[in-house]
Parts: structure tokens; sequence; C-alpha cells
């Protein structure tokens, strides 16, 4: 043990006649400084990086093995945050993982890809710990780092050897399923899809055994080229021998990526390849599997992609097949929609067609609603809830959405010229649209092309365009009634409770939803629903529109409930504008 000691003689009459000995115990005190004098003689000399930060990530302190990795002293890094090491490597999400866990769990172990003072990118182990004091509060992080250039050095090659395709330089089944793992356990937390892609060449064979192997050898490379320049580089693209590849998708935002990015990977890998005077053609068949639809484990998922590559090869080859059936029908539907879309305008291949909307007190025709109708060639007749929102996707929309306008204003021209009453016409125009700077004036020239006045144009907008970004879209709607143009909030009641914030919208008229329509019955809720935005419409001044009316008794209802317009196939199903001037005309 160890003490401290202050001794005192005593004296009394000039004689000693005691000592006072006073002590202390100071054993701990000295045993916590050899720790201490241990503490900084290990801090200073060891190898690791060792970093010291405030409870906001300032740093605070180094030992000399930063200076040694890093290039920086203490001074020029007192106070920062780490920021100034990140190599860019690792992404924003990396990092938020990181901290989260540090903050979960009060350490976080894992490789870091940093930069030093003169900007080279060095690997680094880095254990990161949270130190709090005895009321759990964070005073500090430190961080032990390692540096892994040696290490790695050395191993790149074993590495590379035992987790890649020595011809191809792709990752090998090992390599793949390994990742995969990982791949799934990141999915999992982050509630993303991810797809993998069984892709089989459909005439390697025949190319290998005709021309030989090393024709088949430059074949193989090729494809691998070929595929690594058609997908993305964070996509995992593995060859496990002979001609099959099988690619990881991940942070997919729906199954139609993986659909995109197979018809990709099939219009590259089917054109000619040039290999030594040879012109050789090989398509590929590809099987998908989703996760989670299609399985939550690797064997589960690669097993159900194989099995669907067969299928895409019994289809026909030189196509691909999702494991659902469904599915992958409604894929390829989709994307059939979608190319068709792109050249439809061109041929020719829309027509318009107009629902009248009617007074329901005197049953005349009062207005109309414009409603385009595609038949294709290809596909028959596709219905405006199947291709729209693709239009919407693909860029379509704006070019579709000129081509109704136009047809509208001529339509209403030629209704009018055949002195039928006609006080406006509905027109409806996409939210995508609107992000066109010059649509109002092209709307305008437009109309004045065709000697239509904007008040006989009514723009139908749905509920949902006006609760969205709202200033930015009061404000376009605003300059269409400037110039005149009626404003029509189409599908009222489906998306908000948005009855108080009638009050504020830009518009003239307010469409009932057909979902109300459908509903009336004696005693229904959805009467009492109809009656009030009926009323509170009326109050503010809006005409009020009624979709959807099949029967005598919802006409019935709504005419007593004081609404002014109804549309429906109780008056007139939707018809061409011909067939609006035979049925309505005086003559």
């Amino acid at each position: 043990m160890y003490e401290k000691a202050s001794i005192v003689p005593v004296f009394l009459q000039g004689k000693l006649v005691n000592y006072i000995a006073l002590k202390l115990d100071i054993t701990e005190y000295i045993e916590k400084n050899k720790q201490l004098a241990q503490a900084a003689s290990v801090f200073e000399n060891t190898e690791e990086a060792i970093i010291i930060t405030d409870a906001q990530g300032k740093l605070i302190s180094i030992n000399s093995a930063f200076t040694t990795i890093y290039g920086y002293s203490l001074h020029e890094v007192k106070g920062k945050s780490l920021e100034f090491l990140h190599s860019g490597i690792q992404d924003k999400s990396f990092y938020k993982n990181l901290w989260n866990q540090l903050v979960e769990h009060g350490i976080w172990k894992g490789k870091l890809i940093n930069k030093t003072k003169d900007g080279e990118l060095i690997p680094l182990w880095s254990t990161i710990k949270k130190i709090t004091n005895s009321k759990g509060d964070v005073v500090n992080y430190t961080a032990v780092q390692t540096d892994l250039r040696e290490i790695e050095t050395s191993q790149a090659k074993a590495d590379y050897l035992a987790y890649h395709d020595s011809l191809t330089g792709l990752a090998n089944r090992i390599n793949f399923e390994e990742y995969l793992q990982h791949a799934l356990v990141i999915s999992k937390r982050e509630k993303a899809i991810l797809a993998v892609l069984f892709i089989d060449l459909d005439r390697f064979k025949v190319i290998n055994d005709t021309l030989g192997h090393d024709i088949g050898d430059e074949v193989l490379k090729i494809v691998a080229s070929r595929l690594q320049n058609t997908l993305r580089e964070s996509d995992f693209i593995s060859r496990w021998g002979g001609d099959e590849f099988v690619v990881i998708l991940e942070n997919l935002a729906s199954s139609d990526d993986a659909a995109v990015a197979a018809l990709k990977i099939i219009q590259n890998l089917q054109k000619p390849l040039y290999i030594n005077k040879h012109t050789l053609l090989t398509t590929a068949s590809i099987g998908i599997a989703l996760y989670p639809q299609n399985g939550e484990d690797s064997q589960t998922l690669i097993k159900h992609a194989d099995s669907a590559m067969y299928l895409a090869k019994e289809s026909g080859k030189n196509n691909f097949r999702f494991y659902t059936k469904e599915l992958s029908q409604n894929i390829r539907h989709k994307l059939n929609i979608d190319m068709a879309l792109r050249n439809a305008l061109k041929n020719n291949e829309f027509t318009m067609l107009f629902q009248p909307q009617y007074l329901l007190t005197t049953k005349k025709i009062y207005s109309a609603e414009a409603l385009i109708r595609w038949h294709s060639p290809l596909l028959g007749t596709v219905p405006p809830d199947k291709f729209i929102p693709i239009a919407e996707e693909n860029g379509v929309i704006t070019e579709l959405g000129y081509f109704v306008f136009e047809e509208s204003c001529k339509a209403l021209k030629q209704i009018q010229q055949a002195d039928i009453f006609m006080q406006h016409i509905a027109v409806n125009v996409s939210s995508l649209q609107f992000k066109e700077a010059n649509l109002l004036k092209n709307f305008l020239d437009i109309a004045n092309k065709h000697n239509v006045k904007p008040s006989e144009i009514e723009i139908e907008i749905t509920e949902r365009f006006i609760m969205e970004h709202t200033q930015a879209n009061m404000n376009i709607l605003h300059s269409f009634r400037d110039h005149g143009f009626k404003i029509s909030i189409d599908d009222f009641g489906t998306g908000y409770s948005s009855m108080s914030y009638l009050k504020q919208l830009p518009a003239d008229t307010i469409k009932i939803d057909k979902s109300f329509v459908d509903d009336i019955v004696q005693g229904s809720s959805d009467n009492v629903i109809i009656e009030a935005i009926i009323a509170l419409s009326k109050t503010l001044g809006y005409m009020i529109v009624a979709e959807g009316i099949e029967t005598q008794k919802q006409e019935e209802f709504l005419t007593q409930a004081n609404c002014d317009l109804g549309q429906g196939y109780l008056f007139s199903r939707p018809v061409t504008c011909k067939e609006i001037i035979e049925k309505f005309s005086k003559g």
C-alpha cells in the first residue's frame, strides 16, 4: 500500500514526550495515476489512430498515429466535424445508418474509406463508441481506427481470385451468395424491394460448339461488358459459370424497375457481336424473382428466379418473366402500353368522345366533358385509367393534353355551328401539364386559332391538384381565370376532407364524384354529404355537377337537393361530336 504521512514531535516543558503521525491511504490515487500514465503511453504509442470528440461530434483530441495516418496535427483539426475525413465513396445513407446504430446501441464497427490531408483514399477498420455520464447524457465519442492498406494489399489478390470469375472479372457464385444475404438484411431493414435476375444466353452452346471455346470466351467477355454498361454501378453482377449470369437489383421503387432493367439487358444483348471476322447473334432469357413477394431468403429467391428463366425460355426465348405469372403479365402489359403510347398519337390512334352535361330542372343539354379514347392495333381498346398514368410517367401526357384541348375546341365550334346551345366544354388537364411554363399561352393560341373564347372552356382538375403545393397551384388557377377560363374541381370529396377549403378555391364548378352518386339510397350517409357539398357550394356561388347518374332515383334526389347539372348514362353515354349534333340539333 501507499500512504502520505506527516510526523510531528510533541514537546512538554521543553522535553520531547510524543510524536503525532497523520497518515492518509493514497494507494488508490497512486494506482489511478499509474493507469493514467499507462493509458497516455498507449494513446500516444499505439499504431491505431485514436480520435476523441465532444457530444456534438467536434474533434477535441487525437494521438500521434492519427497524424501519421492522415497527416493532420491537432492544431489543424481541433473543433472540426469529422466530415473533413469523408472520401465520398460512402454515401449519406451509409453515414445515416452508422449514426443510427451508434445512437441505438452505443457502438459501431465497420470499414471506412477516408481521405488523408494529401487526398489519398485509405481503408480503415473503425470502432466508434458513445461515452455517457452517470445520468446517461452523451459526453464524448471515441473512435479507434486501424489502417488496412498493408493488409488489403496482401490479401487483395487472394480475395479477388476467391470471389471473382477469372474470365470476365465479374463476381462469382460465392461472392454473389454472400452479397445477397447482406443485401436482404438491408432490404428488410429499409423495407425496400430487391430483385434477382437469372440470365441465360439462348444460343451460346451453338456458338461454343461450332466456333470453339476461344470464340465462346470472347462472347462471354462482351456479354459481361454489356451488362456492366447497361446496369447501374450499384447493381451486383455475377457469372456462375458457362453462360449463366445472375444480377441483384437493390432499392427498387417498384417491380416495374426490374422489368425495365430486364428489357434493357435483352435489347443490348441481342445486338450483333463482331469477333475475329465473325458476326454473331445471341439473345438472353431472363427470370426475375422479387423480395419480399417471391421469397425472403437467398436460396428461395435464386430458385424462383431460375424457374422464371426457364419459363422465359419456354415462352420463346429472348424475353423475361417474373416468377409470379400474374405479375409478369401485368408488367409486360404495362410495358407494351408504354411502348405503343409513344407512337399512338402520330399514328392517329386516339379518338374523342363527349359526355353531355344537362340541367337537372329542364333536362336540356348545357355543356359536355371531353373524354379521350385509345384503340391500339396491337393492344386493342385500352381504358384511360390504364394508359393515362403511364402517359404521365413517360412524358407523353403533355402532347396528349394539347391534342385533347385542340380537338375539344374543334368539337365545340362544330356543335355551336349546328345551332346547339353549348355553354362550354370541359377539358381534363393533368397536373403534370401545369408544370409547363407556356401552357396558358399555348392554350390561348389554340382557342384563338379555332375562334373559341376562353370562357367557353372549362379546365377540369382533380381535388388532389388543389391540395398539393397549394400556393403555387392557386396562382396558376388564378392566371387561367384571369384570362377567362372556367375552373372545375373534379372528383370532389374523394381525396381530402376539404369542404372548409372550398371558400379558398379559384373555381367555378364543383363535380360530385360518381362514388357518392352510386350510393344514393334512402337513408344513406352519402346523401347527407352530397347535400352538405351542394349547400356549401351554393352559398359560395359555385355551379354543381353530379357525375355518374344512372337511375331515375339518383336524378330525383339530386334535383331535390338543388344540384345544377347532371352527367351520366341516364341522360347520355359518351358519344362522338357527330352524334351530339344528330341527337340535340333543333332541326
